[in-house]
């Protein structure tokens, strides 16, 4: 594997990591969903997790 891969790879293992986590956090708090985007406009990087329950938006946040 080539080491740009190798590192795609291990940002991806990470990611699911947290995004797993950030899963199991909600439903302990009644949510059965997370949707995150992630965009970066004139080198601003913005990410917003927003949390759901059935499909329906309750809660957010912005990183």
């Amino acid at each position: 594997m080539h080491s740009r891969e190798a590192m795609q790879a291990a940002h991806l293992a990470t990611l699911e990591g947290a995004l797993l986590a950030l899963l199991r956090s909600a439903q302990e708090d009644g949510m059965d969903g997370i949707s995150v985007e992630a965009s970066a406009d004139d080198g601003q990087i913005v990410i917003d997790v927003t949390y759901t329950a059935n499909g329906v938006p309750l809660s957010g946040e912005s990183l």
